[in-house]
């Protein structure tokens, strides 16, 4: 019921679970299934997963793994930012609950390599008030498989590419310093806008907005 704090040059915990928050700090983490919140109450200030790395922080060590957070999600690592090798089909959720505007941040001085995760802000299914925002920035090349959020942001140092779907209820935004790969975009809602910006070529499967592309 209680909140897990963990401070340590390297990290490796295959499940981890806290009933309010979660941090962890240090040189390196690789964290398998991880659930903070369980007890948070809903739409408050608790539940919260932050993760504050010098060197490279991995996400999933098995396949159909959860990342998950009632509050918010904030992984920033002095390095990469990547999913774990067999952790194929993993899912990062911030604001797990629906309730509340939980985003969920990940930034990284190097790259962002998660080709097979899906990245939630708030429930994938749910309605717009359900949602909360999924912020991407990495100095180098970023790499996602698909995202639903309320607003989506995403800052590449060089290339950006979704492999997925990338569904949001309000804007979408992404900035690159190279080529932009999209498979499908949707930014819902009234007077939503899609925003591509790259020195590079955009190549995208669909792109579509209430508002302007």
């Amino acid at each position: 019921t209680g909140s897990v704090d963990i401070k340590a040059d390297r990290t490796d915990i295959d499940t981890l679970a806290s009933g309010t928050n979660t941090t962890i700090t240090g040189g390196t983490a690789l964290l398998g299934s991880v659930t903070a919140g369980k007890t948070a109450a809903a739409g408050g200030p608790l539940g919260n997963l932050t993760v504050r790395t010098t060197g490279s922080t991995t996400l999933g060590k098995l396949a159909n793994q959860t990342v998950s957070a009632t509050g918010a999600i904030t992984v920033d690592s002095g390095a990469d930012i990547r999913q774990g090798a067999a952790a194929t089909g993993l899912r990062i959720t911030a604001n797990s609950d629906g309730v509340g505007a939980n985003a969920l941040t990940l930034k990284a001085a190097n790259a962002i390599v998660l080709g097979e995760a899906t990245l939630n802000g708030g429930l994938a299914n749910g309605t717009a008030a359900q949602k909360s925002a999924v912020r991407l920035t990495s100095g180098t090349a970023t790499v996602i498989d698909k995202a639903n959020a309320a607003a989506f942001t995403a800052t590449a140092g060089s290339t950006f590419r979704a492999d997925g779907a990338i569904a949001t209820a309000e804007n979408a935004a992404i900035t690159a310093g190279g080529a932009v790969t999209l498979n499908n975009v949707t930014a819902g809602g009234t007077g939503r806008d899609i925003t591509i910006t790259t020195p590079g070529a955009i190549t995208a499967a669909a792109l579509k907005a209430s508002g302007d592309v």
